[in-house]
């Protein structure tokens, strides 16, 4: 089971807060968390992506940045191990 909500920090900032009781069985992609671009890149625009997230029990997160487009092609891809600690 995966719940959303929206929290706000120590810091005053609002958060998005993700708990997942289990391992989903379903495709990955339906847990995901997505904020589109308002703005057309172009070649050698910087974009950053940046995030803070833990997991008690040692999960792994797959940030991604893709096309928005049918293809989705990928364009920016790491997966992050995480720990009880908050990392960003």
């Amino acid at each position: 089971t995966c719940t959303r909500s929206v929290v706000r920090t120590e810091t005053g900032v609002n958060a998005v807060k993700f708990e997942v009781s289990h391992l989903p069985s379903a495709p990955i992609w339906e847990y995901q968390l997505q904020q589109p671009v308002a703005a057309e890149l172009k070649a050698n625009d910087i974009l950053e992506l940046r995030f803070s997230a833990r997991s008690v029990s040692g999960l792994s997160v797959r940030a991604l940045v893709n096309s928005g487009q049918p293809d989705y092609r990928e364009l920016l891809s790491r997966t992050i191990k995480l720990g009880p600690n908050w990392q960003e």
